[in-house]
């Protein structure tokens, strides 16, 4: 999404971000937010699609926005569109990256962040200076390269909770291709690669040979 931001000179917006700068902030839909989490509910897809409207009426949003990491289901999907639609907008395009279930695992089991930071490792694709070649990734050698601060893993980034996690993407994310390949807004690329050779996959699908 970097990348992207980058090349189209907009915006990323990560809805994992939005909720956090909210609650840090002590803004209402933070508070709102907060009290969900506090009393452990799911934050309301109303309240994540309300930060999003909020956050696009900011000027560096006036051309367009990318969204990251929502929406991750068809209700969400349909309420975005209606919200997006009150404000004479739509979504006008809809990457998927494709990636076998086999190569996800290794992906995604592989990645270690810095809490503070938000910076991320992973095992093999992008290892922190502190892991030997050939080391098996612990605790005590998975190290920020600019603090020297513990990296950790996510929960939900752990081999035992991914059979799980996948069932949930396969059951409820993967049908909101079909939602938006009814209006033509879905373009593929494949994602089976390594970070450095993703551009050479996506470009060609967004910026298509004349």
């Amino acid at each position: 999404t970097p990348v992207l931001s980058e090349r189209y000179s907009l915006p990323q917006l990560s809805t994992g971000d939005l909720l956090r700068s909210a609650v840090a902030q002590r803004t209402p839909l933070g508070l709102e937010a907060e009290a969900a989490m506090e009393a452990g509910r799911f934050v309301p897809d109303r309240l994540v699609v309300d930060m999003i409207l909020q956050r696009i009426t900011q000027s560096d949003c006036a051309a367009g926005f990318l969204l990251d990491g929502f929406p991750r289901n068809t209700a969400q999907a349909e309420l975005l569109d209606s919200m997006l639609a009150a404000d004479n907008a739509a979504v006008s395009c809809v990457l998927a990256l494709d990636i076998p279930d086999s190569s996800l695992l290794e992906r995604i089991c592989g990645r270690w962040v810095h809490e503070a930071s938000g910076r991320s490792y992973h095992t093999t694709r992008k290892p922190p200076k502190s892991l030997a070649p050939g080391a098996a990734p612990c605790p005590s050698n998975m190290k920020d390269d600019d603090t020297g601060e513990q990296l950790t893993q996510r929960p939900d980034d752990k081999e035992d909770t991914f059979g799980a996690r996948l069932a949930a993407y396969h059951q409820e994310t993967a049908p909101i291709l079909s939602y938006y390949e009814s209006r033509g807004l879905v373009k593929r690329a494949n994602a089976d690669c390594m970070p450095q050779d993703m551009w050479s996959y996506v470009k060609p699908v967004l910026e298509p040979p004349a």
